[in-house]
């Protein structure tokens, strides 16, 4: 096999010493470190490049039409290729999309069949290797690295036991998983975080069908997908590129950076730190517990509304996707383990329970939060009920 690799490249400089763009890879049209492979609408290009002032080089995702590159994607983050060896990426043995050296394999799509296959990249800058007779076996999409495209997912796929995130770079000159990733939790109602290894740094709302993202919570996968901007994870910030939804006129990155932030009990009237000397040297870690504590006799307790609030941390939640929220007190009340429920998604009847701590609400700058109704002792109720 390796001789053969050698007669591959050996064929391949013999016959082919100009660069070229190209539309498709199949077992006879292939990419060499010199060529670029375009989208239809020449959106999109793959091709070689070297990040910053490194030497190594990668195979990777750009827009084409964007005077700043910005690399997307990249195949062979954890593999720099070092040196000068030529480079070609080729379908091979039944059907693998393989990047290949001088004398090894790189990387691959690690697909196996016996049918006809190809590779093109499309105009959402999915890079997908097509089986003629079952249609996609390999996308890139499922591989994400710093940058959501539109149509890409986080979160995971149940069918599959996949898992979608974005992992930053290491440094601007090494496209290798760095410290920080945004993704979904494994349990609970999903919600995106962002980490820094096993910390989480930032946490956004339970997801709710929005303006600029899709919603998938069914039997097959939890996910969401951004319709119009790219998402890029880096030093745990998230940027955000605006484009059209042609993604052809890009404008500019927007940071957001991670605040600090102080505490307070959610109502100070039924609320009181649970460690008052921490509390008043910044150390709001024990969070807060309620004056009259839950008795839970009989169904005497019941539940107060707190609006505009981003929801707490869902990773200890149960959730049902059709019930009302006459439904959601009924059977939030029978159970007394269930400190709150809510509607996460104001366009459907979704209903969240929750069943620990409640950690991490927040009350937004602006208007747009969730309502939230948390359980009470009957002595707080008053008119509240």
């Amino acid at each position: 096999m390796e001789g053969a690799y050698i007669l591959l490249f050996f064929l391949l400089f013999l016959h082919k010493s100009y660069a070229a763009v190209l539309h498709i890879i199949s077992d006879s049209s292939f990419l060499t470190d010199r060529d670029t492979l375009v989208s239809p609408a020449r959106i999109f290009e793959l091709g070689f490049f070297k990040p910053g002032s490194s030497e190594n080089r990668y195979l990777g995702i750009w827009y084409k039409n964007i005077s700043i590159r910005k690399v997307v994607w990249v195949a062979n983050r954890d593999y720099p290729l070092l040196g000068t060896s030529p480079l070609v990426l080729k379908i091979v043995d039944q059907g693998i999309l393989g990047l290949f050296n001088n004398i090894s394999l790189i990387w691959s799509s690690n697909t196996t069949t016996l049918a006809n296959v190809t590779a093109k990249l499309q105009d959402n800058g999915n890079l997908v290797v097509i089986d003629q007779d079952s249609g996609v076996i390999w996308q890139s999409f499922d591989y994400p690295t710093d940058t959501l495209l539109p149509g890409m997912k986080l979160g995971r796929d149940l069918l599959r036991g996949k898992e979608w995130h974005l992992s930053s770079w290491k440094s601007s000159q090494d496209p290798a998983p760095g410290e920080f990733t945004l993704g979904a939790d494994a349990v609970g109602y999903p919600e995106y975080k962002i980490k820094h290894r096993a910390l989480v740094k930032v946490r956004n709302e339970p997801w709710a069908n929005q303006l600029l993202c899709r919603i998938v919570i069914g039997n097959k996968s939890l996910a969401f997908t951004y319709d119009v901007i790219i998402q890029e994870v880096s030093k745990g910030q998230l940027e955000f590129f605006w484009a059209t939804r042609e993604m052809v006129v890009g404008r500019r990155w927007q940071s957001i950076n991670m605040t600090q932030q102080s505490c307070a009990c959610l109502d100070e009237k039924r609320f009181v730190p649970k460690n008052p000397k921490g509390w008043e040297t910044g150390d709001w870690s024990s969070g807060c517990i309620r004056r009259a504590p839950l008795e839970c006799k009989n169904g005497i307790e019941g539940f107060i509304k707190y609006s505009n609030l981003k929801l707490p941390d869902t990773e200890y939640t149960w959730f049902d996707m059709n019930m009302t929220l006459e439904e959601c007190h009924t059977k939030c009340l029978q159970n007394c383990t269930c400190m709150a429920y809510a509607n996460p998604d104001n366009t459907r009847s979704i209903c969240l329970f929750w069943f620990s701590d409640l950690l991490d609400i927040v009350q937004p700058d602006d208007i747009g939060g969730r309502d939230i109704f948390v359980r009470m002792a009957s002595t707080e109720l008053g008119n509240n009920v």
